[in-house]
């Protein structure tokens, strides 16, 4: 109580009414990528800038593109301009591609990708280049899989939020949400009610649900497109998750998703030699790979959302096979990594994030350093944290318990904690996931046609695949 009347004489305005949110299985919000500075940004050189990404998006349309010489269809679907109107609104510069191959139209599975909803999330734009470069390169595999399927992919999302990476001056926090500061991911109508109503929260969700552009045009994408499987592409984490968000459970299919999650696992990160061995994480059913199962307690750390694409989806526009993949988590790992040099490995967990990571590359030739302030804290969420825990100078995160120590990770790098700091490493992880989503995308198919019981090895079903790049 004195900590709120000492913060009150300071600010008495700040209403102190416990905020909404996201929230770790605790009730807390000591996420550990909050109050993160941006003094990194993306080297040109080595990722593509915003612009040009969406100019090699381009490249891969018309007829004498690589996509049509090797008998892909590929187009960019037009989007009704009343459903993008919005004051500032970047949602007309999204591109929706919709591809498929030659051979019969009919009954063809439905796959949706959207990539890019949080700016910050750079290396989701790298993945969706090397995705369409994957399903249009005219080999056997992918011919076989585009006469049967067909794809909706929205290889950048979020325009601005993306663009403010190569700015001077947006905040951590302001690259994850868009135009209007607001985070997309938390704009569905789902549970809408129960997110964040602080604009100055990252996880802010707006001012009414779907009032974003952004999320109308998914919404209208996923509505008309009708797909059996929807994924949504982030990164921050390494995990492949299934419903639920708002709530430590999972979906009465859970089943199902894991049996194809364990497929991908088997044919992409396990192949690379990925033992999923954590003790410390036996709620989950893959016994190798990254992280798959319901997503608020796949997430590291756990946590629930509201307002998400994966409720979303799967709830409401009743996609049978909704998803949220997490391709890149570095910066938390990278330090333990670091901080166990010299010594032994802390256990399983040590020895898979160290093969995830450690590559040999030199570290930060991805990106370049700039200098940004940090932006202060708002009143009303310092009045938030203080009311639960001691802050840190400055009003940085609460304390960390001082037993079990937790490695102290950097309030300094906010590009390095999403996106992989190395060339080498950036094309790998970029590689990687493009060939996970090809993966999700024939076993799905093959499910349905028949040819793959849900729950049987994966070891031979795509024998024709390409050999994992991690």
């Amino acid at each position: 109580m004195a900590a709120i009347t000492m913060f009150s004489s300071l600010a008495p305005g700040v209403a102190m009414a416990p905020l909404k949110g996201d929230r770790m299985l605790d009730g807390s919000r000591d996420f550990p990528w909050l109050n993160l500075a941006q003094v990194w940004s993306a080297n040109p050189s080595v990722y593509n800038t915003t612009s040009d990404l969406l100019t090699k998006v381009d490249a891969f349309l018309g007829d004498g593109a690589v996509c049509a010489k090797n008998g892909v269809t590929l187009t960019r679907t037009p989007v009704p301009h009343d459903l993008l109107k919005s004051k500032g609104s970047r949602a007309e510069e999204v591109r929706v591609l919709r591809l498929t191959g030659q051979g019969n139209a009919a009954n063809r599975t439905r796959v949706m990708i959207n990539l890019g909803i949080h700016g910050r999330e750079y290396i989701t734009g790298e993945v969706s280049l090397r995705l369409l470069a994957q399903l249009c390169d005219g080999s056997k595999r992918t011919k076989d899989l585009l006469a049967e399927t067909e794809f909706m992919i929205i290889p950048l999302l979020n325009v601005a939020g993306r663009e403010k990476v190569e700015t001077e001056t947006a905040t951590c926090a302001s690259m994850r949400k868009n135009e209007n500061d607001v985070d997309l991911n938390r704009n569905f109508d789902f549970k809408w009610e129960e997110g964040s109503d602080d604009p100055f929260q990252e996880d802010y969700r707006g001012t009414a649900a779907m009032s974003e552009p952004q999320s109308r045009l998914l919404n209208y994408t996923a509505s008309l497109f009708a797909p059996t499987m929807f994924i949504d592409v982030h990164s921050g984490d390494q995990s492949l998750m299934y419903p639920y968000s708002f709530k430590a459970e999972e979906c009465k299919n859970a089943q199902q998703h894991q049996d194809m999650l364990d497929f991908v696992n088997a044919q992409t990160f396990c192949k690379a030699g990925l033992p999923f061995n954590d003790p410390t994480q036996k709620v989950f059913k893959n016994t190798c790979g990254v992280r798959a199962g319901p997503a608020a307690l796949a997430l590291s750390p756990p946590y629930t959302a509201s307002g998400t694409t994966l409720d979303y989806m799967y709830e409401v526009l009743k996609i049978p096979y909704a998803m949220t993949w997490e391709v890149y988590s570095g910066t938390r790992y990278m330090q333990i990594m670091q901080q166990s040099k010299g010594a032994a490995l802390s256990g399983a967990t040590m020895q898979h994030h160290t093969q995830l990571l450690d590559t040999g590359a030199p570290a930060f030739n991805a990106v370049k350093h700039r200098r940004v302030e940090r932006e202060a804290p708002h009143a009303r969420t310092l009045a938030a944290a203080s009311h639960q825990n001691p802050m840190m100078p400055g009003g940085a995160r609460p304390l960390p318990a001082a037993t079990p120590a937790k490695p102290d990770m950097s309030a300094t790098d906010c590009f390095a904690y999403f996106n992989p700091t190395s060339e080498n490493e950036m094309g790998r992880v970029a590689g990687t996931w493009a060939e996970a989503l090809v993966v999700g995308a024939e076993f799905l198919n093959n499910h349905l046609r028949g040819r793959m019981a849900m729950g049987t090895s994966a070891t031979a079903a795509v024998a024709a695949s390409k050999d994992a790049v991690l």
